[in-house]
């Protein structure tokens, strides 16, 4: 029999022992039994994943790591970026958004994982949802010459080398979008004020949104075949219990 650790369940991201993450939405009760079950859906950069209901003993069950240490089946992750098209997607839904606390300077510069995407979509979007505080992180490290927000040299090279490249394709082969991102991540315009300001509906600005992410994707898959290189993780084996 599983081990069962009884916790506290937060609204917010999470990662699973085998990497997935999953935004929880909340707790609530199965009609038919009364048992207490968890409201969560696979973090996918899209937003299309469906809701998944999953018992809160399940949930909070300990699982063996590789070492066999018991560890919790899911992992609380407070420093996964927000995105306001994600927000707006569980509004839409009229379901809980993220709570956002106040942070401190130093929070704001907490350290995150760069090049660590599944597909070319996702690290598109990985760097044009945070370019804001990536290029303070950058322009921080570079001044005082030491690392602030990264780990080492060597996250310190790839954010710099994604930025560089990004400016350099939004400045080119994806001027056509530069107006947009700096209304929509400069200057921080939600979907919906966006969509006022132009005269547009929210689905016309999140079909334009997409395409930007998928244009850029296809620049860095270029970049990465032209340098024979791949910058994407190797998708986790799944588990022979979870197939």
């Amino acid at each position: 029999m599983a081990e069962v650790r009884d916790r506290k369940i937060f609204a917010g991201y999470y990662r699973r022992h085998d990497k997935k993450i999953y935004y929880v939405v909340c707790e609530s009760v199965d009609y038919d039994t009364g048992e207490p079950t968890v409201i969560l859906q696979e973090y996918h950069l899209t937003g299309t994943r469906p809701f998944l209901t999953m018992p809160r003993k399940s949930f909070c069950e300990m699982v063996p790591d590789k070492d066999g240490k018991l560890v919790d089946k899911f992992t609380r992750d407070p420093h996964i970026p927000i995105t306001e098209c994600f927000i707006d997607d569980l509004e839409d839904k009229h379901l809980r958004g993220p709570v956002r606390h106040p942070k401190n300077d130093e929070d704001e510069y907490c350290v995150r994982d760069y090049q660590h995407c599944y597909s070319y979509y996702d690290y598109a979007k990985d760097i044009i949802d945070n370019y804001v505080l990536d290029r303070k992180r950058f322009e921080l490290c570079a001044a005082h010459k030491r690392a602030i927000g990264v780990r080492n040299a060597a996250d310190f090279n790839k954010l710099k080398n994604d930025i560089y490249f990004f400016e350099k394709m939004l400045n080119s082969l994806l001027s056509e979008y530069k107006d947009f991102f700096t209304e929509r991540v400069i200057e921080k315009k939600s979907i919906r004020k966006y969509a006022s300001e132009h005269n547009l509906n929210r689905g016309s600005v999140n079909h334009m949104q997409k395409k930007f992410y998928t244009a850029f994707a296809e620049q860095l898959a270029s970049r990465d075949n032209y340098e024979g290189v791949c910058r994407l993780l190797t998708p986790p084996k799944i588990l022979a219990d979870e197939q």
